[in-house]
């Protein structure tokens, strides 16, 4: 747990340490999204690559939003930092899970909150881009970077959980995604609170 930032170390409940194989972020994905659907894809030895080919879709499907919201980056260039065709191709680092890549596109694909630890740069917060939280809002899913070369899934105790306000544009509350600020309010008044 030394790998964590300080504020969350007395939320942290366990932690799932997947395989060093350069899928080890999309591996946390996969296992927290196991949780919903222990019988789907993700629960499976390869549900790490379902969530690569997820993100792949979703920014095929809105490739000029991808491309205004990633900023500058060619959309081609995170494809291919994304996409794997096999479970037996080889990933090298280009392809690891890239938080300001894969966070928002994550967010937006599964509807939920991406919060993402690190003790050494900083940590950061995706919601949804056009999605509203829906009746029964699926928590955040908290990945902590350690050791600059690992991802892992930590899990935190029921209640409220502090994370950073994500950076969105005054805008935004007015978007169809707007009500996951009121949704997050709690946990990012806590952080607030705390750090």
């Amino acid at each position: 747990m030394e790998a964590l930032p300080t504020w969350i170390v007395q939320y942290a409940q366990a932690a799932y340490d997947p395989p060093p194989d350069g899928n080890c972020g999309y591996h946390c994905l996969a296992h927290a999204l196991a949780f919903d659907d222990p019988d789907g894809a993700y629960s499976t030895p390869n549900g790490w690559l379902q969530v690569r080919q997820d993100l792949v879709k979703e920014l095929d499907r809105q490739p000029n939003t991808w491309k205004r919201l990633l900023g500058a980056k060619d959309i081609q260039d995170v494809r291919h930092s994304i996409y794997v065709s096999t479970p037996e191709s080889p990933v090298g680092q280009s392809q690891w899970l890239s938080r300001l890549d894969a966070g928002p596109l994550a967010a937006e694909v599964y509807n939920r909150p991406i919060v993402f630890l690190s003790c050494d740069s900083g940590s950061i917060t995706f919601l949804p881009i056009s999605k509203a939280p829906g009746p029964k809002p699926k928590s955040p899913i908290f990945l902590c970077f350690m050791d600059g070369c690992h991802w892992f899934l930590l899990n935190v105790k029921r209640g409220t959980a502090p994370f950073p306000l994500p950076m969105v544009s005054r805008a935004y509350a007015k978007t169809s995604a707007g009500p996951w600020l009121q949704q997050i309010e709690a946990s990012t008044k806590l952080y607030s609170d705390i750090t």
